[in-house]
């Protein structure tokens, strides 16, 4: 990751604050997440699955495949 420890945790701390949330738990263990932790991992993994799709689907529609952009349009924008 090549990231410094102290710069990792400092990051980690900010992310915290910011969600006003502990989403890890520190313990003389060690280090693993928290329910709150877990739950924002498994979302985040969502929100990024999904764009990377909406970014292949935009190069997709880029390339001329309509087929790809109207799906992503409705996948996305329900007329309801």
């Amino acid at each position: 990751m090549h990231v410094a420890q102290s710069a990792l945790s400092r990051q980690i701390q900010d992310l915290e604050e910011e969600l006003k949330v502990k989403i890890f738990k520190r313990d003389k263990r060690g280090v693993s997440l928290s329910a709150a932790g877990e739950v924002f991992l498994d979302k985040v993994r969502r929100l990024v699955s999904e764009s990377q799709q909406a970014i292949e689907a935009a190069r997709s529609a880029a390339r001329g495949n309509w087929a790809s952009w109207r799906s992503l349009i409705s996948a996305r924008c329900p007329t309801d």
